[in-house]
């Protein structure tokens, strides 16, 4: 099975993919992890630990949260306001990513795309597969107000692929070993 790694904006989640990815490859499966060019991030992370990697973006996780002048948007004081501004930034890293991943994903042909739960790319470039997309959930999920601010960012990607909300994972798991069992069962 040839396996889609897409790494999202939470650094805490990059050792757990980069396990994933390595199950995986254990396990005999192709694999490709992508993400951005994110000095200590998740594509620097696997390629140092044997997996192979695509960069989809040479934009930063880090730029995503500042403005146009390379000023850090203000942190609101109210928590809602917080997950807004945070999904919103991890939805324009995502469309980031997209410049790139649907190429990738032309190319390489995965028979799944696997995600974190703050990769808010995986999910549209397995659309634009016409793949299932997995989510592995060893670190912090993302709050539904995160979700829903990510999409409203992704708006324009997600009509361009006739979608109305992002797509649900067909399976989750909380380890990379239960993760990568249960993504041969979709074989």
């Amino acid at each position: 099975m040839r396996i889609l790694f897409v790494a999202g904006g939470a650094p805490d989640a990059v050792l757990p993919l980069v396990a994933a990815a390595r199950a995986a490859l254990g396990a005999g499966h192709e694999v490709v992890l992508a993400g951005p060019a994110d000095p200590g991030g998740a594509v620097e992370a696997g390629a140092r630990a044997g997996v192979p990697t695509a960069v989809v973006t040479a934009r930063t996780t880090g730029e995503a949260f500042v403005d146009t002048g390379g000023s850090p948007f203000p942190v609101p004081e109210d928590p809602h306001e917080r997950l807004v501004l945070r999904g919103r930034c991890l939805g324009r890293f995502a469309a980031w990513c997209l410049e790139g991943l649907p190429g990738l994903a032309d190319r390489w042909r995965p028979d799944v795309v696997a995600r974190v739960p703050s990769s808010f790319a995986g999910p549209l470039v397995a659309a634009h597969a016409k793949v299932p997309c997995a989510e592995l959930t060893a670190g912090p999920g993302e709050p539904l107000t995160v979700a829903l601010a990510a999409a409203a960012e992704l708006a324009p990607q997600l009509e361009e692929l006739g979608l109305r909300a992002l797509p649900r994972p067909v399976l989750s798991a909380d380890t990379p070993e239960v993760f990568v069992a249960a993504l041969a069962r979709l074989s």
